[in-house]
């Protein structure tokens, strides 16, 4: 492998290493995105309904207070039908959390318990009415009254809704807990992906450079010994056929023809010098 390619390697290793680590903390951001965008279109609305719901359910309790303490037939029958519509309304919004907004297999489980606990709710009320419209004062207030039957069915909605929200509460922390988790995961990954890559393509390429500094001084060092002892017989060693190998090549090269120009031209002269010679008269 030539100089060139090395350090092209270096760039490209290191090209790579940026790479993959932006990969890891954009993953880790998707990631936290994604926990982000669940809870803004699943908790948060599951929260917000489960409020709703409890909110509708005391109205309920409310408006049969009321209903107790009328008198008036019209007025009655106008808190009885606010009383159905408000109860119609909580169980069409938990049918819709059942259906869209359950988060898990055990969120399923608590809506459908609160289900089970609205729908045996409404007999509850139908019989309260009937207490009420008897203006039986005494039978009301039991019923009102905390163990009593609409205290104990509307105790246990409100307690349902408590579980529920205590529920989806605790699934944002335990996502908050993920995300933060994830953030000191990607972080620790990233950096020490990052360190190790500046570490070994440091330690790559520092002993690139020592390399190729050495053998430098080499070819350096064995053309001033050439130049200044005059030994053409002396070739430098070339090791690699990288772009210093090469360059070495091509000196031995140069001196090997110089070499065997001057072997010609002393040949030539001696040759010269001998025909001379014979061409001379001979002494008598």
């Amino acid at each position: 492998m030539n100089i060139t390619k090395k350090l092209l390697l270096t760039f490209t290793l290191l090209i790579l290493s940026l790479i993959v680590t932006n990969v890891i903390s954009i993953f880790s951001l998707s990631k936290i995105g994604n926990n982000t965008d669940y809870f803004q279109s699943n908790t948060l609305p599951s929260l917000d309904a489960m409020n709703k719901e409890s909110l509708k359910v005391l109205s309920i309790r409310s408006r049969l207070y009321l209903h107790g303490l009328t008198e008036d037939q019209g007025g009655m029958d106008a808190i009885k039908q606010e009383a159905i519509k408000l109860y119609d309304e909580v169980y069409a919004m938990h049918q819709h959390y059942i259906k869209d907004l359950a988060a898990d297999p055990r969120d399923l489980e608590l809506s459908k318990k609160t289900l089970a606990d609205l729908e045996a709710f409404r007999p509850v009320m139908a019989q309260y009415f009937k207490i009420s419209e008897s203006n039986d004062r005494g039978a009301i207030i039991a019923t009102m009254h905390q163990g009593g039957m609409v205290a104990g069915k509307i105790a246990d909605l409100i307690n349902d809704f408590a579980d529920q929200v205590a529920y989806n509460s605790s699934l944002v922390d335990k996502a908050n807990q993920e995300s933060s988790s994830l953030i000191h995961r990607s972080m620790l990954i990233s950096g020490s992906a990052t360190i190790l890559a500046t570490i070994v393509l440091g330690i790559f390429g520092l002993l690139t450079v020592l390399n190729i500094k050495n053998r430098l001084n080499a070819m350096k060092d064995g053309m001033v010994a050439i130049s200044e002892n005059l030994d053409l017989s002396h070739n430098l060693t070339s090791g690699r056929q990288d772009e210093i190998g090469m360059a070495v090549s091509a000196f031995n090269s140069l001196i090997s023809r110089y070499r065997d120009w001057e072997t010609d031209r002393k040949s030539t002269r001696l040759n010269s010098s001998h025909l001379k010679l014979s061409r001379m008269p001979s002494s008598a």
